[in-house]
């Protein structure tokens, strides 16, 4: 039994809609949402022991936040990437590249197995295809509003079947531009403290804008800085990748790509023994002239964060007194461990 059109009924139990407000599955217009229009009793009357047994919840497919991301670390293991970049420096583009080059087929050995975010990953990308109606691809913005999010991808790898979760990490560039500024907010960026990788964004626009190149730099050298000298006990451990984005507009000049090589090595020089381990690379998400290949250096990024980490452990340093067998075991005990 269905309510008149235009009304502001919805039978989902705490859906905002139903008090005028947007929709709690996230449908424009709002019309197009199954639950719109029909009586709240529809649903709210079989609460009890009339609810069918044989109901399947889905997810929303939008993306994780802590509540969601924590249901499913409990289900199982998953390698997260923190992306740090500044407004415009290519977050959103780089997430969007990967799931598109997996709506192709296979990419960078793995196969494309399952995400929880889908609906995420096909609204971002939206602005990046013909169906838009653009002249040219675009990426939406993360709003602050939005805070901490992320997006999942379970990946097959090609050969083995051996699969490999990946949560990367969503939040508005004006958060990680504050806190390189005041070291003491990176504690409220709790995804650089769960992370396995971090990816720090140089932003190749500007790298190649002449007024902006200092600043480009400097954020990235400022944000290493923030984190190795604010926090060594914890970034001492860390797995940090240094991604220069949008190397088409910086192919095109010699003396740019001499300036990228030159910062990369100081940057290894610089902050390499204050890290688990520090590397660069450069990609080109996107490139409108069609010059590079859709996604390029994305493989190789990919790649880094999906192979297993090899924990090296020596032998252990035992308390004084303790001498049991058992002890005496684990202090033998050597090796390594694959996550």
């Amino acid at each position: 039994m269905s309510t008149a059109a235009g009304s502001s009924t919805c039978s989902r139990p705490g859906c905002p809609a139903a008090e005028g407000g947007s929709c709690l599955e996230g449908h424009q217009p709002i019309t197009s949402c199954p639950f719109y229009g029909r009586e709240t009793a529809l649903i709210s009357g079989l609460s009890n022991s009339a609810t069918p047994t044989n109901w399947v919840m889905f997810d929303s497919g939008e993306p994780l936040g802590q509540h969601e991301l924590d249901a499913l670390l409990r289900q199982r293991h998953a390698t997260r990437v923190a992306i740090i970049g500044e407004r415009d420096s290519g977050k959103t583009t780089l997430l969007t590249s990967i799931y598109g080059c997996f709506l192709k087929g296979a990419f960078a050995g793995h196969e494309f197995a399952e995400s929880r975010t889908i609906r995420g990953f096909e609204k971002r990308a939206f602005l990046g295809r013909v169906d838009s109606g653009l002249n040219q691809p675009d990426t939406p913005h993360t709003s602050l509003s939005d805070g901490l999010s992320y997006f999942h991808l379970r990946l097959r790898i090609v050969g083995n079947g051996r699969r490999v979760d990946l949560l990367l990490s969503d939040r508005a560039g004006e958060m990680y531009r504050d806190a390189r500024r005041a070291p003491s907010k990176l504690l409220e960026l709790t995804e650089l403290f769960d992370a396995d990788w971090i990816v720090i964004l140089l932003d190749g626009a500007r790298v190649a804008n002449p007024v902006e190149r200092t600043g480009a730099f400097h954020a990235v050298r400022q944000m290493l800085r923030a984190l190795t000298d604010t926090h060594p006990q914890h970034f001492s451990n860390a797995r940090v990748v240094v991604v220069t984005t949008k190397i088409d507009l910086i192919n095109m000049s010699q003396d740019l790509l001499d300036l990228v090589h030159e910062f990369e090595q100081n940057l290894l020089a610089t902050f390499g023994t204050k890290t688990a381990e520090l590397s660069c690379c450069r990609i080109a998400a996107r490139d409108p002239t069609g010059y590079l290949e859709p996604a390029h250096g994305v493989s190789d990024l990919l790649q880094t964060w999906t192979a297993p980490i090899i924990i090296h452990r020596g032998p252990r340093e035992l308390p004084h007194g303790l001498k049991s067998e058992f002890d005496l075991l684990l202090k033998r005990t050597t090796g390594s461990w694959q996550l």
